[in-house]
C-alpha cells in the first residue's frame, strides 16, 4: 500500500500532536527565518564610527545638497576628520520626457521592471509593556486613522507589539492592519513598588544611581515615620538605599527586556528588501545607565538601513497625578512636586536617542497623536552618512558626539548624541557550514532522497508567500539504528534570490526522526513537509537544499518561481 503523510514545518510540533499515526516524540519539526552568511570576509584595520545625519530647515523640512565640507564632528569636544561621507535621498529622480531622449539613448533606458522603485516597509511597534490604557487607546485610534489615510502606494506596513513581536506580517491590506490594531491591549509588567517609604520607579532610579543627593534624606525621614526604620536607626539610610537599588534592579530588568525587543524588531526589518522605517509608539521607560544596549540598537539600525521614528504616547506633559502620595510626609510631597515632569522627560531618553541617531523624528509633548503618526510615517527625503576614526583603542566608555553645520545657524542637525566604544574581544572565525555554501551555489545535487517543489501560497493573514514542499522518501533515507529506533536529522533551507542574485527571504527547517519500527513501516510511501516563505509578489530563483545529519550528504536544486498577490 503506497501513501504519503503531509506535515507543514511552519506548524511545528503542535500539528504533530494531532497526528495519531506518528507520535510527537518520534518526529519533531521546527523552522525559523534564514539569512545566508556573508560571501565576503572583511578585515578592517581602522574602527569607524558611523553617524547618520538629517538636516532640517526652520519649517522642519529636510535639506539636501550638503557635502562633506559642510559638516564638522566633535568627539568628546575634540574635532575629528570625516573620513567617509555619503548623501542619500528617498525621492527617486523624475524620468526624462520622451522628447528629450534620443532613439539611441531610449534603447538604453531600462524597462520599468528593471528600474522599479523598491517597496517601503513601515513597521509600527507599539510598546504595550509601558503604555497604560489612557495612552494606548488614543495611540491605537491615531494609528488606525493613519493606516486608513497615510499609507502611500507601494507601502507595506507590519504590526509589532513589544510583548509579542510581530503580530501581522507586512501588508497593504488596511482591513488586516485594523484587525491587528484592534488586538492591541496593555500588557504591563510593572514591579510592585513599596509604600513605606513611598518609592516610584523614578525615585528608585534617582537614589540607586545617586542622581539627586537631596532625595535620599527625604525618603529616610519618611521611612522612620512610616515604620520601615526605627527612629534614630543609623543604618536607615543604607536600608532605604538598598530598597531603592532592589526596586531599580526590577525596573532595569524590564527596561532591558524592552530594549531587547526593540533590537529584535530592528534586526528583523534590516533584512527586508526596500526602504525601512520603524515607528515606535511608547509612553517611555527609564533607561539611564543602559547606554551600551541603546547604542547596540543604533548600530544595528544604521548598518541595516532602518530609520527609527518615535512617538511619545503620553502627549502633553503634566505633573503625574496618578502617583499615590499615601503615607508621605510634607517634605516627601514637596520633593515629589519639585520633580515636576522630570520623570516623563527621562523616560523618553531611548525614544529621543534612537530617533536622533538614525535620522528619524521624535514626536513628543503634543496631544495630537494623529498628526504625530502622519509626520512619523515618512522616511526623511534627504539624509547623510558621516564616519570618522577615533584615535587609540576602544576604552569601554561612552563618548559624547556633536555634529554641526559650518556655515548655517538656521538649520537643525539631527545626529546620534554619542557612541559606546566597546572593548570587543577577538571573535573566533565563523564556522562555515557546508549547507550554507550550497545555498549560495548554483549546481544540482541528488544525494538525499528528497524531492523539492514549490507552489504559490499565503501566510495566515493573507500575505503573498511561496509554499516549498519536500517529499521525503523515508524507506530510502539513511538512518542510524539506536536500540531499535531509527534516527536521522534533516536540515532544510529554502532561499529566494532576485534577478540580480540578491537574497530576498528564506526559511531554515529541521526534521528530527526517532522512528520505531511500526512508525517506519507506516511511512513506507514517504511523507511531505512544507516551508512557507513570505516575500513580495514577483519572480525569484528558489534555491532548495537538504542535508543528511548522519552522513552529511546533500540534495540541492534551483528553480524559477513566481509569488502572486
Amino acid at each position: 500500500m503506497f501513501f504519503s503523510r503531509s506535515f507543514p514545518l511552519v506548524c511545528a510540533t503542535a500539528l504533530l500532536c494531532g497526528q495519531q499515526s506518528v507520535p510527537p516524540e518520534e518526529m519533531r519539526l521546527r523552522s525559523s527565518a534564514y539569512v545566508p552568511p556573508s560571501q565576503y570576509s572583511l578585515k578592517a584595520e581602522a574602527r569607524l564610527v558611523e553617524v547618520e545625519v538629517v538636516v532640517r530647515d526652520p519649517r522642519g523640512h529636510t535639506v539636501g545638497g550638503m557635502t562633506r565640507d559642510d559638516f564638522e564632528v566633535e568627539d568628546g569636544g575634540k574635532k575629528r576628520e570625516i573620513t567617509a561621507f555619503t548623501a542619500a535621498t528617498s525621492t527617486p529622480p523624475a524620468p526624462a520626457s520622451a522628447s528629450a531622449v534620443s532613439p539611441a539613448a531610449a534603447a538604453a533606458v531600462p524597462t520599468p521592471a528593471a528600474s522599479r522603485i523598491p517597496p517601503r516597509f513601515l513597521g509600527l511597534l507599539f510598546d504595550d509593556l509601558n503604555m497604560g490604557p489612557g495612552d494606548l487607546i488614543p495611540a491605537r485610534k491615531a494609528a488606525k486613522k493613519f493606516v486608513a489615510q497615510g499609507l502611500s502606494a507601494g507601502d507595506q506596513a507590519g504590526i509589532f507589539f513589544l510583548s509579542r513581536g510581530q503580530v501581522l506580517p507586512f501588508t497593504a491590506d488596511t482591513a488586516k492592519l485594523n484587525d491587528a490594531l484592534d488586538r492591541l491591549t496593555v500588557a504591563p509588567r510593572n514591579p510592585v513598588l513599596p509604600r513605606c517609604p513611598n518609592l516610584t520607579a523614578y525615585d528608585a532610579y534617582v537614589i540607586a544611581n545617586r542622581q539627586d543627593a537631596t532625595l535620599l534624606p527625604v525618603k529616610v525621614a519618611e521611612a522612620m515615620q512610616c515604620g520601615f526604620c526605627q527612629p534614630r536607626d543609623r543604618r536607615c539610610s543604607s536600608k532605604v538605599e538598598d530598597l531603592a537599588t532592589q526596586v531599580w534592579g526590577e525596573v532595569k530588568f524590564l527596561s532591558l527586556n524592552s530594549l531587547a525587543a526593540m533590537k529584535s524588531t530592528v534586526d528583523f526589518m534590516a533584512k527586508l528588501p526596500g526602504k525601512r522605517v520603524l515607528l515606535i509608539a511608547s509612553s517611555g521607560f527609564l533607561s539611564g545607565t543602559l547606554e551600551p544596549e541603546r547604542e547596540e540598537i543604533v548600530d544595528h539600525a544604521l548598518r541595516g538601513g532602518v530609520v527609527i521614528n518615535s512617538l511619545d504616547a503620553k502627549g502633553l506633559y503634566v505633573q503625574d497625578s496618578g502617583v499615590s502620595n499615601a503615607g508621605m510626609n510634607v517634605r516627601s510631597v514637596i520633593a515629589r512636586q519639585n520633580q515636576g515632569t522630570r520623570a516623563q522627560w527621562d523616560s523618553n531618553d531611548t525614544m529621543a536617542i534612537l530617533s536622533a541617531s538614525t535620522g528619524g523624528l521624535f514626536f513628543h509633548d503634543n496631544n495630537d497623536l494623529e498628526l504625530g503618526f502622519r509626520e512619523l510615517g515618512l522616511a526623511p527625503e534627504f539624509s547623510y552618512s558621516l564616519a570618522f576614526t577615533p584615535p587609540g583603542a576602544p576604552d569601554g566608555k561612552y563618548h559624547n558626539l556633536k555634529v554641526r553645520l559650518k556655515g548655517s545657524g538656521h538649520h537643525t542637525v539631527q545626529a546620534r548624541p554619542g557612541y559606546f566604544a566597546a572593548i570587543i574581544p577577538a571573535a573566533p572565525p565563523p564556522i562555515e557550514r557546508r549547507i550554507d555554501q550550497e545555498v549560495l551555489a548554483a549546481g544540482t545535487r541528488d544525494e538525499v532522497p528528497v524531492h523539492i517543489s514549490a507552489t504559490p501560497g499565503k501566510m495566515p493573514a493573507g500575505e503573498p508567500a511561496l509554499r516549498v514542499v519536500l517529499h521525503v522518501d523515508v524507506p530510502h533515507l539513511q538512518f542510524a539504528n539506536r536500540f531499535g529506533v531509527r534516527t536521522q536529522i534533516l536540515t532544510v533551507i529554502a532561499a529566494l534570490f532576485d534577478d540580480a542574485g540578491g537574497f530576498v527571504a528564506g526559511k531554515e527547517g529541521e526534521i528530527t526522526f526517532n522512528l520505531k519500527e511500526n512508525t517506519f513501516n507506516l511511512l513506507n510511501g514517504g511523507m511531505d513537509a512544507s516551508l512557507t516563505v513570505a516575500a513580495p509578489a514577483g519572480k525569484y530563483r528558489l534555491r532548495g537544499v537538504v542535508q543528511d545529519g548522519n552522513e552529511g550528504k546533500l540534495t540541492a536544486s534551483s528553480q524559477t518561481v513566481e509569488i502572486v498577490m
